[in-house]
């Protein structure tokens, strides 16, 4: 059994889990394919995740971008990254859990949060000019779709949520 950690507590009882429920694929990474199946179905509760209601998403950018002039206000420093405003882009669970697992996965796998940063954008952390790319076609499309980069947004977010202190004290 390969173990990218060392000690994976997850890799057996995914791989065991695949093969009773009949979806195992033979391989280094089946236990991955497993978590991801298995927490994209608990957290959408096996049904498809439907598009966040129009009306629901428009008062929260509203709301956001009066608490962005508020902040703005009150301490005279810029929310959103750069000359631009923040961004409201709303994520379901199934989507929201799956990139809580991509952050576990880097982290078993030792990386730190540059070199996670590395993966998803090597210009993130070299700089605009770099020659190499991964990903390009997935951070083209969300860059139209969602006008970011989403999925490296909510993988550091997740990210950031395993190393905050509630985490880390965890055993």
């Amino acid at each position: 059994m390969d173990d990218p950690g060392g000690g994976n507590p997850f890799q057996g009882l995914l791989n065991d889990l695949l093969k009773l429920i009949g979806g195992a694929s033979a391989g280094r990474t089946a236990w991955l394919d497993a978590a991801r199946s298995l927490a994209q179905s608990v957290a959408t509760d096996g049904q498809s995740e439907p598009n966040a209601d129009p009306l629901t998403r428009i008062a929260f950018e509203e709301l956001a971008r009066v608490a962005e002039l508020h902040v703005a206000d009150v301490t005279g420093l810029p929310v959103g990254p750069g000359d631009h405003p923040a961004v409201f882009v709303p994520v379901g669970p199934g989507a929201w859990a799956l990139r809580v697992l991509d952050a576990w996965y880097a982290r078993l796998y030792g990386l730190t949060r540059d070199e996670l940063r590395y993966i998803l954008d090597p210009s993130d952390v070299m700089g605009d000019d770099y020659p190499s790319e991964t990903f390009r076609v997935l951070q083209k499309n969300e860059m139209r779709e969602f006008g970011e980069y989403r999925t490296q947004r909510l993988v550091l977010e997740a990210w950031d949520h395993i190393e905050s202190p509630r985490w880390t004290r965890l055993p």
